[in-house]
């Protein structure tokens, strides 16, 4: 998800224009699927080719399919419920990846990065039953899809990771990382509930 701010503290778009960038194979893509307690979400992501400018802010949009839809999907449960079924772990991931597989330009398959990041469900489990769910995961897409991928594109991140992430989304999100403004504030709330406040000049946000 991406919010182009015009001016300061104002979030005027949420997702990718339709047919702005889409299909174009100047483009690069990403996947990154948010493992939760309740389930997974796989996101879709694309932004045009860098212009070399390393001062830049790039803009990054969740991508749209042909008809204008992102390229989001969730499966339930969690990925940390298969801890006593890692032979469902194939197809209880197929459909994310296979509607990435799907909607990317098959040309760009070798050249998108792919990330499962797991947060509270996965940090409850035993650290012997986490391994073993990663190593089916991992072994699985390796075996199956071209997308660039290495073991560190998955894993379990800690709940001070996750809060960080959160900071750095919501800021880059305002565009605050380009301009000379207070960034926001974040914090994590429990294990499977989290509230978040960004509190921003004359703006308080809830997500």
């Amino acid at each position: 998800m991406y919010f182009t701010s015009t001016t300061p503290g104002r979030l005027d778009s949420l997702y990718q224009k339709p047919g702005e960038f889409d299909n174009n194979l100047d483009n690069q893509y990403g996947v990154i699927i948010d493992a939760g307690s309740s389930g997974s979400r796989m996101f879709v992501y694309t932004w045009p080719k860098p212009s070399g400018n390393k001062r830049e802010l790039l803009n990054i949009y969740l991508f749209n399919d042909k008809e204008g839809i992102p390229v989001v999907k969730k499966m339930t449960p969690g990925l940390s419920s298969f801890g006593n079924n890692l032979s469902g772990i194939a197809k209880y991931l197929s459909p994310l990846l296979d509607l990435a597989v799907k909607n990317i330009p098959q040309e760009k398959h070798k050249e998108t990065p792919i990330y499962i990041l797991a947060t509270a469900g996965m940090r409850l489990l035993p650290e012997k039953v986490q391994s073993e769910i990663w190593s089916v995961v991992r072994l699985f897409i390796v075996t199956k899809y071209d997308f660039i991928f290495s073991e560190h594109n998955a894993k379990t991140i800690s709940g001070a990771d996750e809060g960080m992430y959160g900071w750095i989304a919501v800021n880059y999100l305002l565009r605050r990382f380009d301009q000379s403004h207070r960034h926001s504030d974040s914090s994590e709330m429990g294990v499977s509930c989290e509230l978040r406040y960004f509190n921003l000049p004359h703006i308080l946000y809830e997500l």
